[in-house]
């Protein structure tokens, strides 16, 4: 097996069958050629509790209230494509090595798993848009971000805005409303929530 074949394994703890990573170095004896420990770096955070992504949502938001940061920054350098170019790439990469029968085998459960997400979600969407005096359909629209995350909750809000704005001024109204809602919400659920839940979840298993 070669290394970089190796670095696509993820590694298991047998105890709890929890997820600790995927190996990124070897720790190797020089005289032997001996692989003395595999290097598996710990999940990215800071102080134990903040993700990296979380982090970086925070400095973003803090950075731009005090002026660091332009408005439309993304818009004027025309980066906007790449970044999502290079984000799905990334998503879709993590699929190379799925399997077709592997599909098969967790469709059931990622069936039912999105029939009970898509029930919740507008269970909560109609508590939230009663308690907050919020339009159901968009607490709804916004709490189904979870499923399907960065950079979907990018590019919807810039579909809603070209496909119902009639002048340059209500697109941009539309987009300026919508964007930091999706992508606050998407930010929220996939990479807050969801990870809280799964690491409950797991020590039920």
């Amino acid at each position: 097996m070669r290394f970089s074949d190796l670095c696509e394994k993820e590694v298991v703890n047998v105890k709890d069958c929890r997820c600790i990573g995927s190996v990124r170095d070897l720790d190797i004896d020089k005289e032997c050629g001996r692989i003395l420990a595999l290097i598996v770096p710990g999940p990215g955070k800071y102080l134990g509790c903040f993700c990296r992504v979380v982090l970086c949502l925070v400095m973003g938001a803090v950075f731009f209230a005090l002026g660091f940061l332009e408005k439309g920054i993304m818009s004027k350098t025309q980066s906007g494509g790449l970044i999502t170019f290079f984000v799905t790439i990334l998503i879709f990469s993590n699929l190379a090595t799925t399997t077709p029968q592997q599909v098969l085998s967790v469709l059931p459960a990622l069936l039912l798993s999105a029939a009970c997400g898509v029930a919740g979600t507008v269970l909560l969407g109609f508590i939230c848009a009663k308690v907050m005096n919020f339009p159901f359909g968009l607490a709804v629209s916004f709490g189904i971000s979870c499923t399907f995350g960065f950079p979907t909750t990018m590019l919807i809000p810039q579909e809603v805005a070209e496909a119902f704005g009639r002048t340059e001024t209500e697109k941009a109204a539309i987009l300026n409303y919508l964007l930091p809602k999706m992508l606050t919400a998407g930010f929220v659920t996939v990479t807050i929530a969801s990870v809280l839940i799964a690491g409950v979840v797991v020590r039920m298993l």
